[in-house]
């Protein structure tokens, strides 16, 4: 293995998520850090494995940086170091989270009182709501009916 420590970024192009991907002969499209660790090691990667960075940078493909694992593995892994967006965590816990406990409370209580109004546009609308939290209005109808937040 490559002994330096620093990254190799990739500077062409990237895909969702922050993965360097070139063009290869024929014109076929690779993931980059794939590739590399391919050309690395001189083997296919099997099926069923993934190539996990162990620097957490989707666009490194320096082949020190890079294990073979499972999805599992790498889920594992993604979790223990506290980078799973909403995987297994709940509330505030996920780092996906762009609401608090106290205004999705907040958020039920003011629909709930529209809702009991005897006066029918008394309380503040999802549109509304999503404004004043800086979300969207389907935010807010998932907060409202459950979909999310459930555990409040």
């Amino acid at each position: 293995m490559p002994t330096e420590t620093e990254c190799w970024v990739w500077n062409g192009e990237l895909i969702r998520g922050g993965y360097g991907r070139k063009r290869v002969a024929g014109g076929k499209r690779v993931i980059v850090h794939r590739a590399m660790w391919e050309e690395y090691t001189g083997r296919r990667i099997p099926d069923g494995m993934v190539v996990m960075h162990t620097c957490d940078n989707p666009a490194c493909y320096n082949p020190a940086h890079l294990s073979l694992g499972t999805q599992q593995d790498n889920i594992r892994d993604c979790m223990a170091k506290g980078r799973a967006a909403g995987i297994g965590l709940r509330g505030e816990e996920s780092n996906a989270a762009k609401l608090t406990e106290k205004q999705v409370l907040e958020i039920r209580a003011d629909y709930a009182g529209k809702q009991h109004s005897s006066e029918a546009r008394r309380g503040p609308t999802m549109q509304q709501l999503a404004e004043k939290h800086g979300v969207s209005r389907k935010q807010i109808a998932n907060v409202l009916t459950g979909y999310s937040w459930s555990h409040l």
